[in-house]
């Protein structure tokens, strides 16, 4: 029906790595962009729906991290429910990661920094932070595929986020769905989803044929 492209989009960028879609908005992922010779801090793109229906078309709005770098991963992962998106960045301010969240300003999408940053409160590295992250009503989860990293990989976690009463601001939560059986390859939160407070994580490597995890928050 469509093409959605970066009006500055060159070759390495991975536009297109991660997606997401909510009523007439789209967020797309570019991991990569900005690698001259190198991985660049990536960022993601935002493109709104025109009036008359979805069309080839470039984007709407950028997102960028304000202290992005060489290699941060940012648009890994995207998510996005009604005015809000999420974007991780697993390798920001290496190796510790986050999760960037994007409020629409009254007057509509327009290229713009983060409002907030969600981190790991533990302190743990290495862990990819935000390789998958979801985002529903006033709850957002951040996959940590390879937390508890031994040689053989990680058991995985993925860590939880509440808004509070005022607004998402910046937060370091030590909240961590985490699997009763889980081993140190499972590698849960590969992938997430989050529907009201009922959470799933991808566990790919547990017990080898994988498998899924379903969590209901309090």
């Amino acid at each position: 029906t469509a093409q959605l492209s970066a009006s500055d989009g060159q070759a390495n960028d991975l536009f297109g790595y991660s997606v997401s879609i909510s009523g007439n908005t789209a967020v797309v992922g570019a991991t990569q962009f900005g690698a001259i010779g190198t991985a660049g801090p990536g960022k993601a793109y935002v493109f709104v729906e025109p009036n008359g229906g979805w069309k080839t078309m470039t984007q709407t709005a950028e997102l960028t991290v304000s202290d992005g770098a060489d290699f941060d991963e940012t648009g890994l992962s995207v998510s996005i429910e009604g005015d809000t998106i999420l974007v991780g960045s697993p390798i920001h301010n290496r190796p510790l990661g986050a999760a960037f969240i994007y409020e629409k300003p009254s007057s509509g999408w327009t290229n713009m920094t983060e409002s907030a940053t969600l981190t790991p409160g533990d302190g743990l590295t290495g862990g990819n932070f935000a390789s998958s992250v979801a985002i529903s009503g006033s709850i957002a989860v951040a996959g940590t595929p390879y937390r508890g990293y031994t040689p053989f990989g990680g058991e995985g976690g993925i860590y939880v986020f509440q808004e509070p009463s005022g607004g998402w601001q910046n937060a370091a939560s030590n909240t961590v769905l985490t699997g009763a059986d889980a081993r140190s390859d499972d590698s849960l939160g590969t992938s997430v989803a989050l529907r009201g407070r009922t959470v799933i994580g991808g566990a790919p490597y547990a017990a080898f044929p994988g498998s899924g995890y379903v969590f209901g928050l309090p």
